[in-house]
Parts: structure tokens; sequence; C-alpha cells
């Protein structure tokens, strides 16, 4: 059995669990146990690889990348929370990304004509230019991560983390728009 380690020092990576942990579980609860660490351990290889293989070389990480493609996809300018919402983000935690974006004039805040207290992002001309050509790139290296799974496979394996997700949100309660989700995602138009 193992587990996730982030020691802050670089040493990321799966560590060994003590069997104790796990010691009286029948085959189900052990599979059970492991679905979420092994959830996140993909989450966290597709994160590195989306840093360091695909956004990276055009200035974006992944929390920019698809902050891009949720502007795009949402088409007018949406509000901070509007946006956080859709990504499932707080508001404040994406200013910084924001910013970032905004002083690489890929977005850009404009002032909500309803509310002028508040300030709606929008994806500029420069910032639909760069994630047209990082989806190119993109698309590429995802169909090579994923060469050898035929399209059942593919299907099984989305409807799955879909409904896993789903169940996680509910559990939290969080509100969750699946249509505004599959929209913003290019599953249904």
């Amino acid at each position: 059995m193992f587990g996730f380690s982030a020691d802050g020092g670089g040493n990321e990576g799966l560590t060994p669990c003590p069997d104790e942990f796990i010691e009286g579980l029948d085959k189900r609860d052990k599979m059970l146990v492991t679905i979420p660490p092994l959830i996140m351990h993909i989450g966290y290889l597709t994160q590195r690889i989306g840093d360091d293989l695909i956004f990276g070389e055009y200035g974006l990480n992944v929390l920019r990348y698809s902050i891009l493609r949720h502007l795009s996809a949402l088409g007018v300018g949406v509000s901070m929370k509007q946006l956080g919402d859709s990504m499932m983000k707080s508001a404040a935690g994406m200013t910084q990304n924001i910013d970032n974006l905004e002083e690489k004039e890929l977005v850009r805040r404009v002032p909500d004509p309803k509310d002028r207290r508040v300030n709606l992002i929008e994806i500029t001309d420069e910032g639909f230019a760069l994630l047209t050509k990082v989806n190119e790139h993109y698309i590429k290296r995802v169909r090579s991560m994923m060469q050898n799974m035929d399209d059942d496979q593919l299907n099984q394996m989305y409807n799955m983390l879909f409904a896993f997700m789903e169940t996680e949100l509910k559990i939290l309660d969080v509100p969750f728009d699946s249509a505004t989700f599959l929209k913003t995602h290019g599953i249904v138009e």
C-alpha cells in the first residue's frame, strides 16, 4: 500500500504506508481506501505534466490555462465569483492568477455595467490566440498519454470519475451545475 508525501523540499512522491492501516481489511475495503489517494496521485502527476511539459513553455500553468478555457467557454465577461464557482475555486484564491494573466494581456478586468463595484473578467484576443495555440499542443499530449485506451475504456473512466466527483460534491454540499461543467469542458454545445 502506498501513500503520497510532499515535504516541501522537492521530495514528493509515493511512499509506503504502514501495513497496520490495511491489516484486517477485506479486498473491497482495501480498494476503497486506496481510491482517494490514487486520485490525488493522478491529480498531482497530471498537474506536474501540465505545468512542466504542456503549459510551462507558454508561460502558463494548469490553473491559468483552465482560467483561459473557462473564460473562452463562458463567453461574455464573468465576475470573479462566477469564474471561481465554475472552476470550483475560491474567488480570493484566483486573484493572483488573474493578475498574472492580466499582466500578460491575456485577460482584462472591465467594470460590470450593472454594478460598478464589480469587475468582470474577459479573455482578450491575445488570450484567445494563445489558448488556441496551447490547445493544439495540449490535445497532442493528451492523445499520446491516452493512446493505449480504447473509446470504451475512456468513456468508462470518464463516467466513473464524473460520478466520483458528483458524489464528493454532494457530501460537501457544494452546488454543482453539470450542464455548465460539461459545456465549459467541451462535452456538450
